[in-house]
């Protein structure tokens, strides 16, 4: 009652503005578009300083949304499924997406967290571009231009086959929808544009407990922009949010293997 009282104050105080004509009588249906949008306003409002709409537009995800819980297991590095308290895994198998993730190490092999590479990609890549809204974007065959690639990727992805991490030799680089299922929020769903509407409090939008030693930042997928053949599309951890970056510059990677998604 009190809201719908607030609203029928509003509606007079807008009704009276308007009957100082203002504007001419042929535009009597321009008033009422007017009179509409501003009450719709002023009911989504939830401030004691008149209407607003923006901020609540804008909002970067719906909070009362939950996130499915993640179904991850723990994976040696000769390809065991281990308990879950284990303190020594190589790689997470998630069972919501069939998907098996490599674990950033702190130590010197090719795994350590803070490798960086330029952008690469042996496999033809996905282009993206336009955010459609429900974390997909408007996909291409083609990008504009000459594509721009370099082969460090190529480095880590043959090392990871050579070596069989976790039994496997199909490893590659995620694409940019396989990326952003890794993204975990304080609360509420992630936005594939917008990210997390609150950062988490260990400062990486991620499940530390299964991927240890990762970094707030960017993450490389596989997808390129096709606006900008010399652009493509990372994760960024901080907040989950995808972004397109210089083929050129330096990113930290991660890599996967099984379904293409």
């Amino acid at each position: 009652m009190r809201e719908k009282s607030k609203v029928g104050r509003l509606l007079k105080c807008i009704l009276v503005i308007l009957s100082l004509n203002l504007i001419p009588a042929e535009g009597s249906v321009f008033k009422m578009v007017i009179a509409e949008s501003l009450v719709h306003s002023a009911i989504q409002n939830n401030s004691k300083q008149g209407p607003r709409l923006r901020e609540e537009a804008l909002a970067r995800v719906d909070t009362d949304q939950k996130q499915p819980p993640a179904k991850y297991k723990k994976i040696s590095k000769i390809g065991e499924v281990v308990d879950e308290t284990a303190i020594s895994w190589s790689c997470v198998f998630d069972e919501l997406t069939g998907l098996t993730w490599e674990v950033k190490t702190n130590d010197s092999t090719m795994h350590n967290k803070n490798i960086e590479v330029r952008w690469g990609e042996t496999a033809k890549p996905a282009f993206f571009g336009r955010y459609l809204g429900n974390n997909l974007r408007l996909e291409r065959s083609t990008t504009d231009g000459t594509e721009l690639s370099f082969g460090d990727l190529d480095f880590l992805i043959d090392a990871s086959n050579t070596e069989k991490l976790c039994g496997y030799d199909d490893w590659r680089v995620p694409s940019l929808y396989e990326s952003f299922s890794l993204v975990r929020c304080s609360t509420g769903k992630p936005d594939l544009d917008r990210g997390c509407n609150k950062k988490s409090k260990d400062g990486v939008a991620i499940d530390l407990q299964f991927f240890p030693n990762s970094i707030a930042d960017a993450y490389w997928t596989s997808s390129g922009f096709s606006k900008n053949a010399n652009h493509a599309w990372a994760t960024h951890f901080s907040d989950g949010s995808d972004l397109t970056y210089y083929r050129g510059s330096y990113r930290l990677v991660r890599l996967v293997r099984g379904p293409k998604r």
